[in-house]
């Protein structure tokens, strides 16, 4: 990852969607758990840490999935890959914004980083993104490089859409415990149920567990966009003041189209000496 990450000469796709998430939610559950450990307001101590503990029980899944830095696992999505939506993008340097940015919302289940010239975007859905929208990318950016806050605006857009998703995956265990060897596949996306239960099978040195899923599938896989909704998102993630952000009735500024449409290549500034220029 390190050598990857660093040298600007080399991609993200030398590295594989299960390496790349362990990397991934590594950093955001790091970083969430020393929240656990510090005061939202240190002159306070009654008003408790900065993450409620109680959250941290929605990444539990995520904290699974991470074990496959240290043990055999192998993961099936639903559309033969990785069940997790990344994104790797390319990034332009600039050094007004300095080389490092990170981002994340623990409702979305999304992070975002960005190391000198590459980005990368988590959302820990279990690929729905990626399988309801493969071409994000292209549509949204024509795939090019992203200046910094054209990244920022991604990253928003994609939490938005996030916290729109009315469903979150299902999951079939398999551990054989003689080999200790985990195989995570993907079942089904459904709304969730608490009544749900799960199936246990021992199958030779295999314990395998299924959740019982009843078989009504059918509905949208996310709630309506509102602009509004939206622009409040961009405005908590970028610092931006939401009267700057939003037009009534529905109109929302952009970093990343122009006036006629066309994707906005911004100009980067590598040096101060390029401003001075």
């Amino acid at each position: 990852m390190r050598t990857v990450i660093l040298d600007d000469t080399r991609s993200l796709t030398e590295i594989n969607d299960q390496d790349l998430n362990a990397w991934t939610s590594k950093l955001l559950l790091g970083i969430l758990w020393k929240e656990l450990e510090l005061s939202f307001d240190r002159k306070n101590p009654d008003f408790g840490p900065i993450l409620p503990p109680e959250v941290m029980a929605n990444f539990r899944m995520l904290h699974f999935f991470m074990q496959s830095c240290r043990k055999s696992m192998t993961f099936h999505g639903l559309d033969g890959g990785f069940p997790n939506s990344l994104l790797r993008v390319e990034c332009k340097r600039d050094y007004r914004y300095g080389p490092f940015d990170y981002l994340d919302d623990v409702n979305a289940h999304s992070v975002a980083i960005r190391l000198g010239n590459k980005g990368i975007i988590g959302i820990f859905d279990g690929g729905l993104h990626k399988i309801n929208f493969p071409d994000f990318a292209k549509m949204m950016f024509e795939e090019k490089p992203l200046h910094p806050v054209q990244f920022q605006e991604v990253f928003a857009k994609l939490t938005y859409k996030s916290l729109l998703s009315l469903r979150v995956p299902f999951y079939v265990f398999s551990h054989n415990e003689r080999l200790d060897i985990h195989d995570v596949s993907l079942m089904a996306f459904d709304t969730w149920k608490k009544e749900m239960g799960a199936v246990a099978l021992e199958v030779g040195d295999s314990l395998i567990v299924a959740p019982a899923i009843p078989p009504d599938f059918d509905g949208p896989a996310y709630s309506d966009w509102s602009q509004a909704d939206y622009a409040s998102v961009l405005a908590a993630l970028t610092g931006t003041p939401y009267d700057r952000l939003f037009v009534p009735p529905d109109l929302v500024a952009t970093t990343l189209r122009n006036d006629d449409g066309t994707f906005a290549d911004i100009p980067a500034l590598e040096s101060s000496a390029q401003n001075m220029n």
